[in-house]
């Protein structure tokens, strides 16, 4: 009687009753048993600005023990939110019956900024990991010769795009519906029907494809690679399309319909000589020919001041090339120049040809009258100089009253003698300058 037990629940746990119970008189103890139960964790109420998730049916009577020590509760994020730190996203109830841990916020779902192949992404910054907000349209651009698809690329909840941001190649129309490549094409099924004149005709032609992306080349030659086409009297090593959304002509003006035209009507391949390209400084003896078949000749003389070195002639060869052909050169004016009285020039070559101008200047002292030049004539001869030179003035001396000037020439290189009253003497020479060289000073 009267001895004690005091009770003690392990960790975790929590003690339901008396700590303390004391044994009676009649062999009972004070107070009923206590009992140890597990500590629980109230379910926690997330706020709306975390944008977490819990999910429980449970009424308020049964959170308190929904939870016990050490179990573990999953957080979530909010439909549209992720986690912007998914190293931890989970609670801990403590044997105090508080949650334990950290729950990194929640924040709105962003899609990445896609790498587009063949195009880039036009975002307006600098920021090359731009993240995009649910519902927002990708901006991107695709590089010269691709194109994007109409299909819109929006982001989603799920931080995927809706669909893939994709740059194709830019292509031109099928050439197997070309006026002319489609000529190269037999195809069972096509109704094109050539007779074996015009099939022949065709087989003159080679057609290159570099493709059908834009930029890319459809290039016709002829299949003996020695002759040239010949287009309109326009001699051409090659006629050629580039894709820029449709096949356009290059280097020949006419229309798809006129050459194809030309393809099936004429020998374009036969080595026809170009018009021809008459020397420089010659004329053109043959007039009113346009068809430079082979063995077709021309003639042509030399301008005026232009002597002929070769022939005066030039043929059309098979292979479409003219032969013979021969250059005028200048008629040269032998010797040097004419000489003229207190003169020089500068030579810049021995070789003195029609056209060449001398220019001549006076020596120190003497100033040109007239023309100063001298030229190539066409009769190869130097035409005569009209300028002479002559010598310069100093113009009258302004002397002292005291000064009495003899002599009477002013021109260069004279002397005039002066006295004066005093008896003094001396003599002033008029320089190249055209000035004195001294004051008379008595």
């Amino acid at each position: 009687v009267g001895q004690q037990l005091a009770y003690k629940c392990n960790f975790g746990f929590k003690l339901i009753g008396e700590k303390i119970l004391t044994c009676l008189k009649n062999g009972q103890w004070d107070h009923k048993i206590p009992k140890c139960e597990a500590i629980g964790c109230l379910l926690p109420d997330p706020t709306d600005d975390k944008h977490y998730e819990i999910n429980s049916n449970t009424s308020e009577e049964e959170k308190i023990n929904l939870f016990n020590f050490g179990d573990v509760l999953e957080i979530n994020c909010e439909e549209g939110y992720e986690f912007v730190d998914d190293s931890q996203n989970s609670l801990t109830c403590s044997e105090k019956g508080m949650w334990k841990g950290n729950v990194s916020d929640c924040q709105p779902i962003k899609c990445p900024s896609p790498q587009i192949l063949n195009g880039f992404v036009n975002n307006n910054t600098d920021d090359n990991e731009k993240k995009y907000s649910v519902g927002e349209n990708l901006v991107f651009q695709c590089n010269q010769g691709f194109r994007s698809s109409e299909e819109p690329v929006i982001c989603q909840e799920s931080g995927n795009w809706s669909s893939t941001a994709q740059c194709t190649p830019i292509r031109c129309p099928s050439i197997s519906n070309h006026p002319v490549a489609s000529l190269f094409f037999n195809k069972p099924s096509s109704p094109l029907k050539l007779d074996p004149e015009t099939q022949s005709r065709i087989h003159q032609f080679t057609l290159a494809i570099e493709g059908d992306k834009l930029g890319d080349n459809l290039i016709l030659r002829c299949s003996d690679q020695t002759k040239d086409l010949i287009i309109n009297g326009t001699k051409l090593r090659n006629i050629s399309w580039r894709c820029e959304e449709q096949w356009r002509l290059q280097n020949i003006n006419i229309n798809d319909t006129e050459l194809r035209t030309l393809l099936l009507s004429q020998d374009l391949c036969e080595g026809q000589c170009p018009p021809p390209i008459v020397p420089a400084n010659a004329v053109l003896v043959t007039q009113n020919v346009t068809d430079w078949r082979p063995n077709a000749t021309i003639s042509y003389e030399c301008q005026p001041g232009y002597v002929l070195q070769g022939l005066g002639s030039a043929t059309c060869t098979s292979s479409g090339s003219w032969s013979g052909v021969s250059l005028c050169r200048p008629i040269a004016c032998p010797g040097e120049p004419p000489r003229v009285n207190n003169a020089e020039f500068d030579l810049d070559s021995k070789e003195h040809t029609f056209g060449k101008t001398i220019t001549y200047r006076c020596l120190p002292g003497y100033r040109m009258y007239g023309p100063k030049t001298s030229k190539c004539l066409a009769s190869g001869r130097w035409s005569r100089v009209l300028g002479k030179c002559s010598k310069i003035s100093c113009g009258k001396p302004k002397v002292a009253d005291d000064v009495k000037l003899e002599g009477k020439s002013y021109l260069y290189q004279e002397q005039l003698g002066f006295i004066c009253k005093s008896g003094k003497i001396g003599n002033i020479t008029c320089l190249a300058n055209g000035q004195w060289d001294t004051t008379p000073a008595c």
